[in-house]
């Protein structure tokens, strides 16, 4: 008996092809790209064309799992067993099927073991024509597909496809299907690697998802070096899960990262001829190519072709936007290739990078010049370009690249180009080295002057041009970062001196014309720091207007973080907020957020938030601040941050942590002219942290010191707290008195007429307590202070619920304040109301199991004078009854732990 020859049936194809993959982490709701699937379903063809790790594949499973997709839906995952035609249709019958048993006919449908199948596609269009419920096909991975005789299937489907077929390619690379006439007819809609590309919040989304949470700042700067790219997100989210540092990793992360070069090399590369990978491998050590570029460094004739056949075959190569004429590769792929080139051929890649520098230094690029004679060690051109375009360099905020300069270049290199010296003299003022700053300063005039040794001679006279700039630059910074007004000014004026029009094409002309806005901005920067508001502002008014028209992106962030500065200083919190945020939002664009600069407009926002009450966004903003003061930043720069910390330190009760970091910094400061009201608030926290440890009579001492020294507001209103918590209500209000109508920083005279409002609420002067607390309410609402109120606590609370009865103009802002003070009781103080020496004794006892009678006699006092200090001590730590007292004595260190706190901090 013969063998039945049997039809190949659906069922034929292994399951797992057959179904979305189920992701293994909760996948990012990507709304932008399910809305443009959603428009491509209804169209009818889309098509989802991306190299690989661009989380296609992702995409698609996620916007189906999301349940946006009301019809049925056939998936069909393609791999190389599937390129033969037969195996094909079945694998689609197959997936199909499964998508709605209830279309017997599509059940029905299979490939004949022999012969043509034309017939079943036939029988296929028709079964698809005669459905009234749309239905979803996805084919995954086509790029598989090599034989012509499936892309002409598909291609023929396409153009005959019925209305209820809806269907999503997924490809690497953009099939040859026909998809020119879909395109102009309107019914192909794409999705390319541009549009996978994650931005930066759904980077920090992806990678909190994979196990990697990092802050703002890391998962940013994470997702500028991977460009977007999904699998340059979770491959280092895999690998940080268990790391000790993640910003360290961050900040080495790129293209040495072994887990993320094998996925290159293996999935991206290894499907191009040799020829091409060499392409790839030598042109991307280019940041930019133009097609001379590429066909210098890759050294074919037809670089134009291959590069437009890269762009449109997903090989990360993209064209350059803006409408430049160019491509470049992406960050971390061009990174990967570097150092793939550098391990297999080292020799190689320093003659490219040699070439590099030659070319742009023909070109007048000095950062790209500088940047690949350095990593060619050729430190002859490295130093040309350095002496003829550092200016340039510092102007377009190239502070990283400065930095690199003085940390590689040999030293003996100065004598024959001391226009380096002044470069590094630059970056180490960047870093707040003004001894060091000095010291290459005097190198670099030496070497100026020098006609002997291996010096070439007094410097000609264009070079001698730009020398003189360049010290002018030097002195200028140098002014600022030691605070110097009267330094900086000098050198402001040697730079800003004969202005005149800048005549079209008069390269040098502009470049003097840039230089004196810049100066305008740093003299405004150091008067700022200084205290000289008002000149700081016009002067910084005026560099912002200049650099914006100039189009001196770093300038104009100086000018702004600095203007910010200048709104916090006098109070204005709503203008310093929104300042600082449109400096960072300029800082993170260039990616500068790391800088100087960007760390002001940090610590300036930290400081309003922190006056706002938002203490842990405080936090997190003053942390990415904190980072860069570490090596960089003018002295009261860190000043400012040490100031916003040690506020959120006292917030949090953490006292001996306040101290510490206090101590640290007045010992930086030490030779620094600070501004007045910065120094002051240094002791007035160093007094009010003092008395929150119980050091009264030390604190009180420090502060007559600093009065005597030169008295000041925040002197007074520190004073003033200090007295109320000691129960000295009229010597606090005499102690503030003096500075209730001088013009004084606002958050001060906050402080000042609050300290006052409760003073008099002590003495039973209700209309001069409400007076006085409608006068801070009237300070602190327009700008939003809750910080310098809050910290009084309990005694606060009662005199804000008898002002809003009795009726204020601030009754919103009131309501809120009191709501904290009554929902919030958990909130450590930052200076919890002393309490008296009696009342210490009273609650060294709550401890105990003695009753209220057992306590008088222990302390030879009345049974209603321990009730009355009981009641003092209840109000003063906000307590509701004697076990809570206890428990907030403890928490404020003013009780020794219990004994099982005792034995759980030493287990």
């Amino acid at each position: 008996m013969g063998q039945t020859t049997r039809s190949v049936r659906p069922n034929d194809t292994i399951a797992t092809k057959l179904a979305p993959p189920c992701p293994p982490v909760a996948p990012v709701r990507r709304e932008r790209l399910f809305r443009a699937l959603a428009h491509g379903s209804a169209n009818g063809v889309t098509l989802v064309s991306a190299p690989a790790g661009a989380g296609k594949t992702a995409l698609v499973a996620s916007w189906l799992a999301s349940g946006a997709v009301a019809w049925p839906v056939a998936w069909l995952a393609l791999d190389g067993h599937d390129d033969e035609r037969r195996r094909f249709w079945t694998g689609v019958l197959a997936a199909l099927a499964r998508a709605d048993p209830s279309d017997a006919g599509l059940a029905q449908l299979a490939v004949p073991p022999r012969g043509r199948i034309d017939r079943v596609f036939t029988e296929l269009v028709e079964r698809l024509a005669a459905r009234t419920r749309p239905l979803v096909l996805v084919l995954d991975d086509v790029h598989e597909l090599t034989d012509g005789a499936i892309h002409d299937d598909l291609a023929a489907l396409l153009r005959h496809a019925p209305a209820a077929l809806r269907l999503v390619l997924i490809a690497r690379a953009d099939p040859p299907l026909g998809l020119e006439r879909l395109r102009v007819s309107g019914r192909l809609s794409e999705i390319r690697a541009a549009d996978l590309a994650f931005d930066a919040a759904e980077a920090r989304e992806l990678l909190a998802a994979w196990g990697a949470p990092l802050d703002a700042v890391d998962a940013r700067e994470l997702w500028r070096r991977s460009g977007g790219w999904a699998a340059g997100l979770v491959l280092p989210a895999l690998a940080l899960r268990d790391h000790a540092d993640p910003s360290a990793f961050v900040a080495g992360f790129g293209g040495d990262d072994r887990a993320v070069a094998d996925f290159v090399l293996t999935e991206m590369l290894a499907g191009h001829p040799g020829d091409v990978r060499r392409f790839l491998l030598r042109t991307a050590v280019a940041e930019e190519l133009t097609v001379e570029l590429a066909v210098e460094l890759g050294g074919r004739p037809d670089a134009a072709e291959l590069l437009e056949r890269l762009v449109h075959g997903n090989a990360l190569v993209e064209r350059l936007d803006g409408g430049r004429d160019g491509y470049r590769y992406g960050p971390l792929f061009a990174g990967l290739l570097r150092s793939e080139l550098a391990r297999t051929a080292p020799e190689e890649l320093a003659e490219l990078h040699l070439l590099l520098a030659r070319w742009h230094e023909r070109d007048g690029v000095p950062g790209a010049a500088v940047r690949h004679a350095l990593a060619a060690s050729a430190w002859e051109l490295a130093a040309e370009a350095v002496a003829d375009g550092w200016l340039r360099l510092l102007l377009d905020g190239e502070l990283e690249l400065l930095r690199e300069v003085a940390e590689r270049m040999p030293p003996a290199l100065h004598r024959r180009w001391p226009e380096v010296a002044l470069a590094c003299a630059a970056a180490a003022t960047a870093a707040g080295d003004a001894a060091g700053a000095a010291t290459l300063l005097a190198r670099a005039e030496d070497a100026a002057e020098d006609a002997s040794g291996e010096a070439a001679g007094a410097l000609p006279p264009a070079r001698a041009l730009g020398f003189a700039r360049g010290q002018a630059v030097v002195e200028l910074l140098l002014g600022r970062v030691c605070g110097d007004v009267e330094r900086t000014t000098r050198a402001a004026a040697v730079l800003t001196a004969g202005r005149r029009a800048v005549p079209s094409g008069d390269g040098d002309a502009a470049l003097a014309d840039e230089l004196r806005v810049a100066a305008l901005a740093h003299l405004g920067a150091t008067e700022a720091w200084c205290g000289e508001l008002e000149a700081a502002a016009q002067r910084l008014d005026a560099a912002l207007a200049g650099a914006r028209e100039r189009e001196l992106d770093a300038i104009v962030l100086l000018a702004r973080a600095h203007l910010a500065l200048g709104e916090a200083l006098r109070g204005r919190l709503v203008r310093a907020a929104d300042g600082a945020a449109a400096a960072l939002e300029l800082a993170e664009r260039h990616g500068w957020d790391a800088t100087p600069a960007a760390a002001t407009a940090q610590a300036v926002l930290a400081s309003a938030l922190l006056h706002w009450d938002r203490t842990e966004e405080a936090d997190r903003v003053l942390a990415r601040a904190e980072r860069t003061v570490r090596s960089s930043g003018e002295p009261p720069l860190r000043a400012l941050v040490a100031l916003v910390r040690i506020g959120l330190l006292a917030a949090d009760g953490a006292w001996d942590a306040a101290i510490a970091r206090l101590r640290a910094a007045e010992a930086e400061l030490r030779s620094w002219p600070l501004h007045a009201p910065l120094r002051a608030r240094f002791a007035a926290h160093e007094a009010l942290l003092r008395a929150a440890r119980g050091e009264r009579a030390e604190a009180g001492a420090l502060l007559e010191s600093a009065r005597a020294a030169g008295p000041r507001p925040e002197h007074a209103a520190a004073l003033g707290r200090l007295r109320l918590a000691a129960g000295e209500p009229a010597s606090a209000s005499a102690a503030v008195e003096p500075w209730l109508e001088q013009t004084v920083p606002r958050a001060v005279a906050v402080e000042l007429w609050t300290t006052e409002a409760v003073a008099r609420d002590a003495l039973d002067d209700d209309a001069g307590a409400c007076c006085a607390l409608e006068r801070a309410l009237a300070l602190a609402e327009p700008d939003g202070f809750r910080h310098e109120l809050l910290a009084l606590g309990p005694s606060l609370r009662d005199l804000l619920a008898r002002t809003i009865r009795a009726g204020t103009a601030h009754r919103s802002f009131a309501g809120e304040l009191l709501d904290a003070l009554e929902h919030d009781g958990a909130r450590p103080l930052a200076l919890p109301e002393p309490l008296s020496g009696r009342e210490e004794a009273v609650l060294r006892c709550l401890p105990t199991m003695m009753s209220n009678r057992e306590i008088a006699t222990e302390l030879y006092v009345s049974v209603n004078t321990v009730k009355t200090h009981l009641k003092h001590i209840y109000r003063k730590l906000d307590a509701a009854d004697r076990r809570e007292a206890v428990r907030r004595a403890r928490e404020l260190q003013l009780l020794a732990p219990s004994r099982d706190q005792t034995y759980a901090q030493v287990g």
